[in-house]
């Protein structure tokens, strides 16, 4: 998940993307007068992800992962917490700090990927034909589009044919 803070409601365990933290951490540091302290905060952020995946390797059973899980939301909450002064840097450790909780939920389930690039990339087509398109006229078209999406998506998912098995799946999903 991104770090919107409409998905803070959300019921359950959720797992922040670490990519896009990393990505505002790399976007502070790469600045043409970037703070004197951001190459420092991305680069231990990128250790700290780095060790995270690294770690979760080593892991066989629930109790080890939720140490280790501990142990990493520790390191996190310490680094976020060093006392940066830039305030875009403190801006990130903040955010890093409320999140450390859910920026950690891979290493407790391991099939849970720690960024969410694999939906980004599933949704780039839809967002690509919606600026093609330009917006719906109802409300309406823009629900049956988004229905015919995630069918489509789905099936591709699946490994299913959607000109020979799409029409039965379609339908229904209309109805």
């Amino acid at each position: 998940q991104d770090f919107y803070p409409s998905y803070d409601q959300a019921p359950g365990l959720k797992q922040k993307c670490w990519s896009h933290l990393i990505r505002d951490a790399r976007d502070l540091a790469e600045k043409k007068k970037p703070p004197p302290e951001a190459k420092d905060f991305h680069e231990g952020l990128q250790k700290i992800f780095r060790d995270a995946k690294e770690a979760l390797k080593q892991l066989s059973t629930e109790d080890e992962r939720n140490s280790v899980y501990a142990a990493f939301v520790n390191r996190l909450k310490s680094f976020a917490t060093k006392g940066w002064q830039h305030y875009d840097i403190k801006l990130l450790a903040n955010r890093a700090l409320k999140y450390s909780d859910e920026l950690f939920t891979f290493v407790l389930i391991p099939e849970v990927e720690p960024t969410n690039n694999h939906a980004e990339r599933a949704l780039r087509s839809c967002v690509v034909q919606n600026k093609i398109w330009g917006c719906h006229r109802t409300n309406d078209g823009a629900k049956r589009r988004d229905i015919l999406m995630s069918v489509i998506g789905t099936m591709k998912q699946q490994g299913k044919n959607l000109l020979s098995g799409g029409k039965e799946h379609i339908l229904k999903a209309l109805a």
